[in-house]
């Protein structure tokens, strides 16, 4: 049974160890059959969402524990048990940390890189309130009105901007679509990151991806290959009582994974090395355009400065002679700049540059001295 179908149900239970460790929890399996736990899968709760580092088969009767990911950096506290599966990484994000040998902080990072991107803010950096994105959610649930599972089918490849990024295959078909649906969810969130990036840098991005269709033979080939240098690459098996391991790497850098149990295999991941170079060349590419960005709204912030600051000379020379139609206009326009001076200061916390605190801070009080005093002045 797939970790989906048994969590809805109450048979396997999800929860922290007693010494609330970030990078392990404890898994109980109360079904009377195996439970397979996917890796990149969500589990929402407890005292940080977290995700399997690896795929598990979960025997009969077992509880012990199991490696996780955290996903929500900035939330330590609430309950000890995961309530349910809030979604999946995507596959772009799960390639390159399997691929990659990932660490900790460098999951932390890359749901932070992606957030900058779409420009939504989490108050935990949980990558569950990513996938709630409104684009992001639109996006998917047009995906999943336009690609379905066949229904023979076990397993699905997906490519990005025409690079092989994931293959799954799974036991039956009822546990691939189940996985499918997922997957197919969190993958709005790289179309969003190439189409953003194509508004950007006005590159043809967005445009490759979508031209990725009809391309089956070229992208057939590309699975082949795949597939044929990693059985050639170095092998690494994990024995564990919760389903053997099988490790395959290829000199280039290809990756994939199999697990095993009672000598049947249930599960293979499989990604290349264009997945971790795609996701490397986004990371590049935003960073030198919001370096960019950053710069212009820097520029923008300081003519704002100039101008409050002019008004507030103005207002100080004139106030004996000022009508109070006037002071009123004056007040306006300060007001108004006051607003953009707050939108500016929001977009740049998106860009990755926030404006320096003390300077801010400064402003704003004059700012709203100045209001109040003018305010007074014109009651």
């Amino acid at each position: 049974m797939l970790m989906n179908r048994a969590l809805e149900r109450g048979l396997v239970e999800f929860g922290e160890l007693e010494s609330s460790d970030v990078n392990r929890i404890r898994v109980t399996n109360r079904a009377k059959i195996p439970v397979l736990v996917l890796p990149g899968m969500v589990l929402e709760g407890a005292w940080q969402d977290r995700t399997a580092t690896r795929p598990f088969v979960i025997p009969a009767g077992y509880s012990g524990p199991i490696p996780v990911f955290c996903v929500e950096r900035r939330r330590w506290g609430g309950g000890r048990r995961f309530s349910r599966i809030a979604g999946s990484l995507d596959s772009l994000m799960l390639s390159k940390f399997k691929a990659m040998k990932a660490k900790q902080e460098e999951v932390w990072e890359g749901i932070h890189r992606r957030m900058l991107r779409s420009q939504i803010a989490s108050s935990t950096e949980s990558y569950r309130d990513l996938l709630s994105g409104r684009e992001h959610r639109m996006l998917a649930e047009r995906l999943a009105e336009r690609v379905r599972l066949p229904r023979e089918a076990n397993g699905f490849v997906l490519f990005l901007d025409g690079k092989l990024i994931a293959l799954e295959l799974l036991p039956t078909h009822e546990a691939a679509a189940q996985t499918f649906t997922e997957r197919l969810k969190a993958t709005a969130v790289n179309l969003v990151d190439l189409e953003t990036l194509h508004e950007l840098n006005r590159g043809g991005a967005a445009k490759k991806a979508r031209e990725t269709d009809g391309r089956a033979g070229e992208l057939r080939a590309k699975l082949s290959e795949l597939l044929s240098r990693t059985s050639k690459g170095e092998q690494e098996l994990e024995e564990s009582e919760v389903g053997n391991l099988t490790k395959l790497r290829s000199e280039r850098g290809d990756y994939a994974e199999v697990v095993v149990w009672q000598g049947m295999p249930l599960y293979l991941y499989a990604t290349s090395k264009e997945a971790v170079e795609l996701e490397e060349d986004l990371n590049r590419r935003y960073s030198y355009l919001l370096e960019r960005y950053a710069i212009d709204l820097e520029r923008h912030r300081q003519n704002l400065i100039q101008a409050i600051e002019e008004l507030s000379i103005l207002s100080d020379r004139s106030r004996d002679v000022l009508t109070r139609e006037e002071l009123i206009e004056i007040i306006g326009a300060m007001e108004r700049l006051h607003s953009a001076l707050r939108r500016l200061e929001r977009r740049s916390e998106a860009a990755g540059k926030p404006i320096h605190p003390e300077r801010l801070a400064e402003v704003r009080r004059r700012v709203i001295e100045r209001l109040v005093e003018q305010v007074e002045q014109v009651a």
